[in-house]
């Protein structure tokens, strides 16, 4: 591999993992009323929390999750960035994979420009869906710098 083609796939892995631990961290204070101090708005504040029960089983779940790592030596803000952090590691290495196994014919697709391949379903997460549907990805690597800039920044 070019020495030019491995830096823009790792300028472009750089920025959209940035990009996913800011839409992560956007969607836990704005949907669960986990604030970046790792402390928890109360959840009277936040009608999704009432309406939805998937919502207040995921608020409910975090709670538990901050509540462990607290146990295990954590600050409550620490706990949060280790969660932002590694679910956006989650989502990307869940979307290369699936790309790859995409591109390489290993997994089909259900229809062009869909979120789901054979063995993969995507989760509940809208925004990500909004910036980085799965096969928005191109299907020719190496990326080129040039694509790898206007695909990730806004």
């Amino acid at each position: 591999m070019k020495p030019e083609t491995a830096d823009a796939i790792h300028a472009t892995t750089l920025k959209a993992r940035e990009l996913l631990m800011t839409e992560i961290s956007e969607q836990l204070e704005g949907i669960y009323g986990l604030l970046p101090s790792g402390q928890f708005k109360p959840a009277a504040e936040y009608p999704v929390l009432g309406s939805i029960p998937a919502a207040a089983e995921t608020r409910r779940r975090l709670e538990a999750l901050l509540a462990d790592e607290r146990q295990a030596g954590l600050t409550a803000q620490q706990a949060r960035e280790k969660l932002v952090k590694e679910a956006a590691f989650t989502w990307l290495n869940r979307t290369a994979t699936t790309k790859q196994a995409t591109c390489r014919r290993t997994a089909s697709e259900k229809g062009h420009g869909s979120a789901r391949t054979a063995g993969f379903s995507w989760h509940s997460v809208p925004a990500w869906r909004r910036k980085f549907e799965c096969c928005s990805i191109p299907t020719t690597w190496p990326v080129s710098s040039v694509h790898a800039r206007r695909r990730f920044v806004n």
